[in-house]
Parts: structure tokens; sequence; C-alpha cells
């Protein structure tokens, strides 16, 4: 810098520092100071937005990396430097570059696609007004950075669908999404439904409506015009809104709820608090005085008013149908009480919603009708066509609609007259002839002629080659609905039976099971047509029985053609106009359907899954059917003339249907309900009515009855089992289980079925209170006969306590032989009984344990303590088990497997091992083995047991210590002092004491 006279050097730094940084500077200057030795005045100078371009593309050579990274974030780089600094080796450089807004667009799209892109520079990139608004979106795509993501979402630019997918209703909670949440409730370009979001958290609640959005007026408008579901959060910021227009759409939005529009009615704007107003009053007085108003907007709040008298509506509806909400206009097009007058402005409408609400009705004036057959929209028009009342000139015009919708829509009006029915059957459109079959007001005559056209016009079309796989494309529907329509001539079912067995005996294979399958639909939807003659449902019955079957695996076959028979075939037994003999032919219930389940296994980490024909799922499956068809059969022989004669026979038949068995129920004779009561088939409210009979011989057939379960018409595969049939039969036997009779209440308790399963915990338990002893006895009969259950015997323990108190021997080893199902204090009562098969059976139960158990193991009684000894055997640790091998080893009757058990390491305790030796029953021969072998613990427990082969066998061993052989030759008698002699590791000074012995004898 050259010398200024007057001025230091520091001082003209410093100047020159001034002037690099003041953007007023002249760009003459800028650039002289961008060519300076003092690198702190050239990177002023390069973060100086009016240093002239090329100065800054000088600069941005300089050998300093900092002050080029600055030139990189300069805006006033030419693109062309900023493009080459986008491709610095300096990712400072580069991510200074790709954050400056002069940045060319293409250049920033490249931090999408470009090697070794860090994340500083796509943060930077994110943050950059100028990145285009798709890399934006790219950018937070997947599992993106949260850096990256909070960048674009301070980003005005960012667009509303990338910044609305920044942040879910699922992300209010989570802590993480807190930083980007603010940043999108500072963001006036975050759209509404995100803003709303945001709004439910009370911390941002206040930044939300402070920052006025970008979002235009009319799009904020939209959210809350919309019909469909609007969040209270949207109405609430919403109402909260700087713009009067959007605060009195709020206020006017069919959705806005009672709170919203009340913190409207006090709006500062009495534009939009009178419309708040209008919807909330509810004096009649002041809404008709409102209604006076010329304000289109409060007319419509006033309409959508639930107090507004409906006198008021036509008048504010014919004034607001230019600007009112579609929604309101559709729904009051719908309303039964709109007058003529405002359906026809309203059939004029510009809106096709609100016309197509009106062709909608049910009923409307002719001349509205006539408006609407005209209209340009063939929706509308098909929608008026259905509407009976439409007049006959309306219906001719549309018959001959170019939509084919609008004449399908005609053809199913109910109101046509035959002419045009028949003229609609010749109709080229398939759906359109379905539609007239399937009218109700079709004629015999229009169906025969449905039927006969479209056979014919089926067998003009050329046959398909035998090798041909293309699907037949003949449309079914006009005969199927033929098929299906009750005023259908008889003859004419009798030619679509035919024509189906006809089209499969012309089939291109002799197994076309896509085509039985499709033809299958005729017979199916003559199957429920109520008005089919029997014969027809007869040749129906038989043709699905013979045709409709396949075969190979259920993972290969293409159609479900049992499944189609089953329907088809149910539907016939459930037809009021089927023959009693078309029910026979079906009886056995073999054509149902196979059932199948599925299969699959784990290999090489994949699950392999595959579906198998199930075979007692199906075996049940027919069992239920073939019951059905009995049942159904029963019903029909019931209403002929003489059906009622056999009243008995009806009466015991298990297939008699339900209706047939209530109505038997209140048969005067005593015999015939007896044969009810006893049926398994009665539903069970006759059985309750049965069962509080006067007549004895009904109720004594009643105690006796069972129900079993009906075959299961799925199979289960979850493991779920329904609750037992026998169940619904409670009120009748818990009734007959308090009967005065005694032989009832003995039948009952008899009954395993009803005394377990239909009878409450309560009611079982209140029999073995019985004062009857054949009670009683049927009591302990039903538990004895039970299998195992599990969880424990459903009777109560007082039940049980008092069958122990009342029983003998018998009751008491009945209810010992319930392993497991007892609890601990009736296996003591039972204990205490003095019977020692009882107490057998008590020590082997699973619950025994404690005391009980150690008072066992002291029993006087072999059996008892060797069942004791069993369970230490074979059972697990109970947590007594010391205390139960104590009371067992000072036992004289402990089991000689027991003393083996606890000498061959049962336990660790050595005076136990030692007690156990010493037992009488321990084993002699384990004695003498101990005795011979060289573990000196198991020498002198041998030594100690005052056996005297045992004695003498340590006597004689060489390995025996010296107190071992001191023992028995003190105690062993002169067996084992003859062995000590003989003993060459007897030492001396114990032979010197036998000789002393000896002396002394």
């Amino acid at each position: 810098m050259p010398y200024v006279s007057g001025v230091d050097k520091s001082d003209a730094v410093m100047f020159g520092r001034t002037a690099a940084q003041d953007p007023q500077t002249r760009p003459a200057r800028l650039a002289r100071l961008a060519r300076s030795g003092n690198p702190e005045l050239r990177a002023l100078v390069a973060r100086n937005a009016s240093t002239p371009p090329s100065a800054l593309a000088a600069l941005a050579g300089d050998g300093i990396l900092g002050i080029v990274a600055t030139v990189a974030g300069n805006p006033s780089t030419p693109e062309a430097t900023l493009e080459r600094l986008a491709s610095s080796r300096d990712e400072h450089v580069r991510a200074a570059a790709f954050g400056n807004p002069s940045t060319p667009g293409a250049v920033l799209r490249n931090v999408i696609n470009g090697r070794g892109v860090t994340l500083a520079e796509k943060v930077a990139a994110a943050g950059n007004p100028a990145t285009p608004i798709a890399t934006l979106s790219r950018l937070t795509w997947r599992d993106a950075p949260l850096e990256i993501k909070l960048a674009v979402a301070r980003n005005a630019r960012a667009s509303a669908e990338t910044l609305g997918g920044l942040f879910s209703w699922h992300d209010r909670e989570k802590p993480k999404m807190r930083a980007i949440a603010r940043a999108l409730a500072e963001n006036p370009a975050t759209p509404t439904s995100t803003r709303a979001y945001l709004y439910e958290q009370a911390d941002l609640r206040a930044l939300v409506v402070a920052t006025i959005p970008m979002e235009p007026p009319a799009k904020r408008i939209s959210y809350v015009r919309n019909t469909g579901y609007v969040s209270s959060a949207t109405f609430e910021l919403l109402a909260n809104d700087k713009d009067e227009a959007v605060r009195r759409a709020v206020a006017i939005a069919p959705g806005a709820k009672q709170e919203v529009l009340e913190l409207l009615a006090a709006d500062s704007s009495e534009s939009v608090a009178g419309v708040a107003r209008g919807r909330l009053e509810k004096d009649v007085v002041e809404i008709r005085r409102l209604a006076r108003a010329t304000d289109p907007v409060l007319l419509e709040a006033i309409a959508r008013n639930s107090g507004t008298p409906p006198e008021l509506l036509p008048e504010i509806v014919l004034a607001i149908l230019d600007t009112a909400g579609e929604d309101l206009l559709r729904d009051y097009a719908k309303d039964t009480s709109a007058p003529a007058d405002v359906l026809r402005r309203l059939a004029q409408h510009s809106s096709a919603g609100v016309r197509f609400a009106v062709a909608s009705r049910a009923v409307a004036p002719s001349d509205v009708l006539k408006m609407l057959a005209l209209d340009s929209a063939p929706n509308i028009r098909a929608a008026a066509a259905r509407v009976q009342g439409m007049p006959v000139s309306s219906l001719v015009s549309l018959v001959a609609d170019a939509d084919n919708a609008v004449r399908k829509s005609v053809a199913g009006n109910a109101s046509m007259p035959p002419e045009l029915l028949m003229r609609l059957a010749v109709d080229d459109a398939a759906d359109v002839v379905a539609a007239v079959a399937a009218n109700p007001s079709a004629t015999g005559p229009v169906l025969s002629k449905i039927v006969g056209d479209q056979l014919a016009r089926r067998s003009a079309r050329p046959p398909r080659p035998s090798y041909s796989t293309a699907r037949e494309a003949f449309p079914l529907d006009p005969l199927i609905s033929a098929a299906a329509n009750s005023n259908t001539p008889a003859e004419s079912m009798s030619v679509l039976v035919e024509s189906v067995m006809s089209v499969l005996a012309r089939a291109s294979s002799s197994r076309d099971e896509r085509r039985l399958a499709e033809e299958a639909q005729v017979w199916a939807a003559l199957a429920k047509n109520d008005a089919a003659p029997p014969d027809v449902l007869d040749a129906v019955a038989r043709g699905a029985h013979r045709e409709l079957w396949m075969k190979g695996d259920p993972d290969r076959v293409p159609h479900d053609l049992e499944g189609s028979r089953e329907r088809i075939l149910s539907d016939i037994v459930d037809n009021r106009r089927s023959a009693v003999g078309t029910l026979e032919f079906l009886s056995d219930g073999e054509w149902v359907a196979r059932r199948t389940t599925t299969r699959s296994e784990r290999d090489d980490g994949h699950t392999i899954t595959w579906t198998i024909w199930d075979g007692s799922a199906t075996a049940a499956a027919k069992a239920d059917m073939a019951r059905k068809v009995r049942r159904e059969i029963s019903r029909r022989s019931w209403m002929r003339e003489d059906g009622q004669a056999d009243r008995l026979g009806f009466a015991a038949n298990p297939d008699a249907s339900p209706e047939i068995l209530d109505e038997l129920a209140s048969d005067p004779a005593s015999s015939v309900r007896s044969a009810v009561a006893a049926n398994r088939s009665t539903p069970a409210d006759a059985f309750a009515r049965l069962a509080a009979d006067a007549e004895r011989s009904v109720r004594v057939a009643a105690a006796g009855a069972t129900h079993p379960d009906a075959a299961i018409r799925e199979h289960e595969r979850s493991g779920y089992t329904r609750e037992p049939r026998e169940v619904a039969y409670r009120d009748g036997f818990e009734t007959l289980a308090q009967d005065i009779d005694p032989e009832i209440r003995t039948a009952v308790a008899s009954n395993a079925g009803a005394f377990w399963i239909a009878l409450s915990e309560p009611a079982r338990s209140r029999m073995a209170f019985d004062e009857h002893p054949s009670v009683r006895a049927a009591v302990l009969k039903s538990i004895s006969s039970l299998d195992h259950v599990f969880g424990g015997l459903e009777i109560s323990a007082a039940a049980l306590d008092h069958m122990i108190k009342t029983g003998n021997s018998e009751t008491w080893r009945t209810l010992a032989a319930r392993y497991g199902e007892l609890p601990l204090a009736i296996l003591e009562q039972l204990a205490n009984t003095g019977d020692a098969p009882t107490a057998v059976l008590v020590a082997k139960d699973y619950y025994t344990k404690g005391d009980l158990l150690v008072r066992l193991a002291g029993s006087n009684n072999k059996d008892v303590v060797e069942a004791v000894a069993s369970r230490q055997q074979f059972g697990g640790d109970r947590g007594n088990d010391a205390a139960v091998r104590k009371a067992l080893i000072r036992n004289p009757h402990a089991p000689e497997f027991f003393l083996r058990q606890v000498a061959y390491g049962g336990t660790k305790d050595e005076d136990m091992i030692n007690l156990a030796i010493k037992h009488p029953n321990f084993p002699e021969s384990m004695l003498i083995g101990f005795a011979e072998g060289t573990d000196q613990q198991r020498i002198m427990a041998a030594a100690s047991s005052r056996n005297p082969k045992a004695a003498a066998a340590v006597a004689a061993n060489e390995h025996a210590s010296l107190e071992a052989l001191t023992y028995v030759a003190v105690h062993g008698g002169q067996e084992a002092r003859d062995a000590l002699l003989v003993n060459k590791m007897t030492p001396p000074e114990l032979l010197l004491r036998l000789i002393e012995q000896n002396a002394g004898r």
C-alpha cells in the first residue's frame, strides 16, 4: 500500500479494512484492495457483496483456502466461478458454494448424484433457497440424516409436499423431531395440514399462529370446506388465521364444532363474528330476523343451523344457490321436504354433484326427472333412470341412450313398461340385458326372450378349437340373472338347466374345470330361486352332484368346484320348493367340499407352506350337513297333512328339526314330552321348560338326556376349543339338580355330560351335600369315571370335605385317586382318615408336600412308607426332601430300594448315609461290598452296621483302617476276630489285644 502523508501505516490498514467491509465502497477501490498483500483485507473484500465479480473471480484463485471459501459463499460471485468452486478439492469450499443462492441450479442438482459429496455439502444445499424443488425433495428421501431434514425444514423454497413429509402425526412425541417441528412452525411455506399437527403442540402453538403462511388463502379455505374428515386442530388453527376470509370460511365450514364457532363469534371482524353467531343462534325469532339478511355467507350459516325452522330453508337455499357449499346443496337436494321449485333450480345447478344428488332421490317431480333425463352427464342420467315415476317419454329416450350405464340403470327400473323391457332384452350390451333379467317387473315373455336370445347368440358362435386355452368370452350374466328371477317361466328354467348340461357335453376337454366353474353360476342362481319348480331343482341337484368335482392336490386345482357344488346343493336344501326326494338324494352329505389345512416347515431360514386335504375336518363337515338335510326332511314330513299323526316318532327322532321339537315340548301327551326331553337335538329353551314339567316321567327323561356337540363346521387350526353344546342346557339341568325327587337328582348326578359340563361348579358342589345317599353315591361315581382334569377337580373344597366326613373308605379312595386334582387341605383330610390304601394314594399325589409328606414318611404302614419312598426315587425336589428322607431313614419300614439310593449318592449327608447302612433293611450284599472295598468311610460304615458277615469282611480287608479293624475287634464277634488273626495288615497292638481277650476267656 503506498505511503499516505500524515497517516502512519497502521492507520492506513485500518482505513483499508473499513473500505473493504463497506458495501458503499467504489468497485474500483474494492478491486485494488482485492490485490492487497494483506490477507485480512483480501478476506474482507471476498465477503463484501459489492465486490466486483471480476475481483471475486480473481480471489477464487487465492492461495489461502479460507479466502476461497469466503468467495464461494459470496452471492456476487459469478456463476462460472461458483460452478468451478463447487468442484474444489476442499470440502469447505464446496460446502460454501452449495450454500450460495447464486450457484446455478444445475450445479446444485449434482449434490444428489455427485461422487464423494459430504454431509456438510448436502446440508448447505438443503438450506439454499436456490436449490431446485425436486432436489430438496430427493434430499429428504428414505433415511436422510436429521441435519439435512432440519435444513430443508427451514428452507422457505421447499415444496409443501416436501415439508409435509418431514413431520407426521406419529412424530409428535419423538424428542429427536423437536428441532424439525420448530423449524417447520417458523417456515411460512409449511402447508396447513402439517401446521395443524404442529398446532397441537402447546409449546409450538404461538409460533405457528405468528407465522404468516405463504399458502394462498383459497388453499387454506379448501381445507375446511372439505366435507371429509378435518381435524379439530385444523379448524382451531385457521380460526386464528390472519386473513379474515379464511376465518369467515371456518365459520361457515360444515365440520366446525361448537367451541370453534364460539371462538369466532367473538372475532374482531363483524363479518366473521356475525356468521359464527348465525350458526350458533337458537332463538327462532332471532333466526327469522337474520334470515332477512342479504349476505349470502350469513344466509348459508343460517341454513346450516340445526335450529332454523324448515319452512325458511327453501327461500334461503334459493338465495344462496350460486354461493353455498356444494355439501349443503347436496344434502338439501336429498331432503324429502324439499319443494318442487327448489328441486327444479337444483336440477339445473352448475355442480354435477348437486344435480346427481337430485337424481339420486327416491322420488322427484316429473318435470325435474325430465330435465335430469336430458342431463349432459351420463352418471346423472343413469341415476335418474333408476327413479320410479320417470315419465314414459323420458324412459323411451333413456332406453335409446348411447351410454351403456344409462341403459343398464333404466333396465333395472321397476316401473318400466314391459314393451320397453322387451326392447332392452335384445340390447347388444350384456350388462344391460342382465339388468332387465334381474328386474322384478320383468314379465315371463321378456325373460323367455332373454333366455332364448342369449342361448341362440351363444350357439351361433364358432366353437373353440380343442387346443385353445382361451377363456370363454361369452357373458353369462344375462342367463344368471334370468335364472335368479322368480318371474322366469318354468320352461325357461328347464332350458337353462339343459343349456348348462349341453355346454358341458360340448366342452373342448373332458375336464375343463374353468368352464365348469363359470357355467355352475347358472345352476347356483336357480338353486336360490324360491320360484323354481321341484323338477328344475332336482335336475340342478343331480347335475351339480355329478359334474362339480375336482381331483389333485388342493394347491394345484384351478377352481374350488367342490365349494361351488356345496353352495349350490346347500341352497337347494334351503329352498322351500325342493322335493323330499331331492333332499333324500342329498341326505348322505357326501357332497360337502373337502376341507383343507395348512402345513409348514422351516428350512434354511425359509418357511415353506403348503395346503393338504384334512380328512377329519371333512368327515365332521359331512356329518353336520347330513344332519341338516335329515332335519329338513323331517320338517317337510311334519308339514304334510298326515305329518303330525306320528308325534311320538318325531319327538324321539334326533333328526327332527328344532322347530318341531320345540312345538312337541308342549304336547299334551306326557310320553311325547318325555321323548322330546330325552332327545339329544331338543333346543335348550324347550329343554328348560321340560326340566320343570309337572310330570315326573318327563323330568326323569330330561335328567338322563345328553346333548353331544354337533360336527364342527370348520377345522379348528388355532387350538381354540369352542364351548361344549351341553353348556347351553345349564338352566334346565340346574333346575333338575334341585328337583324334589331324589331319583331325578340322582339321575342328574349320574349323567356325566350334565354333571361335569352343564352344571356350574356351585351346583355340583351343592349336590355333594345332598341329604339322600343315592345322590351322593352318584356324585362319587361321576367323580370316579371322570378323565383326568388339568387345573383341579371343579368341586368346592367344602363339598369335598363334607364327602370325606360323611363317606367311607370307598369315598376316600375314590377322591384320593384324583391325582393332582385336589388341594393340599383335602389331601390332609384324606390322610387323617386312617385308611392305609387312601394314605398310599395321598402319598403318591403330586401336590402332597411339606409336613404332610413328612408325616406319611413316618407311617407304621409299610405300603405308605414305600409310596413316599417311591416319590423320593422318581419325583422332583419339593423343597422338603431332606426332612422326608430323614423321616424315612428312621422308619423301620423304609424299603430297601430307598436305602440303596441313599447309600449310592442320593445325598451328600454322611450321617444319612451311615443311618441308611445301619438300617435293618439295608441289603447285606451291599454291606459286604462296602466292607471289601477301599473307601474308608464306607468300610467304617459297614463295620458299625453290626452285621456279622459285614464285620468279618471288614476284618479280612487289608485296606481297612486301624479304626475299622479295632471296631470289629471289639463289636464284630468271633468270626470277625478270627478274620483279624489271618489279616496280614492287622497291627501288632491289635493282635496283642486279641490274645489278651482270648486269655480272659
